[in-house]
């Protein structure tokens, strides 16, 4: 069975901006009106969003052999490894990938958390996703 999880990873290549604070800010603020109740919580170079049986993983990562790790975690936890930088469409076509194949292991609400999420980092951030 697999692991109901999302990492949505950003890439920059400028390491003089906080990246991570100012979308853990804006995940707060736009998180907490979808699911008032919602914690994002933050480990150094991590968020994580744990709700209703799904972990969302968010990093930042400003050199792409950093993703290795996250390729391993993603082998680690049986879901899908795809190194393409996700677009809308792209994005949308994972989703309803995931959504036919596991019906049961994800709600509706999380395919919302991660849209959402996407939709802040995608503005700054090359986004790239494992689930």
């Amino acid at each position: 069975m697999q692991t109901p999880l999302f990492i949505l990873l950003g890439y920059s290549s400028n390491k003089e901006v906080e990246y991570l604070s100012i979308l853990h800010d804006k995940l707060n603020e736009r998180l907490k009106k979808i699911i008032p109740t919602l914690l994002i919580y933050r480990k150094y170079d991590l968020l994580t969003i744990r709700y209703e049986n799904a972990s969302i993983y968010i990093s930042i990562i400003y050199a792409k052999e950093e993703m290795s790790s996250w390729i391993k975690l993603a082998q680690d936890f049986q879901i899908s490894i795809d190194l393409t930088e996700l677009n809308d469409s792209l994005l949308e076509q994972r989703l309803n990938l995931k959504r036919n194949d596991f019906p049961n292991d994800y709600m509706e609400i999380h395919y919302i958390l991660v849209r959402n999420i996407f939709e802040l980092m995608r503005p700054d951030l090359s986004v790239y996703g494992f689930f």
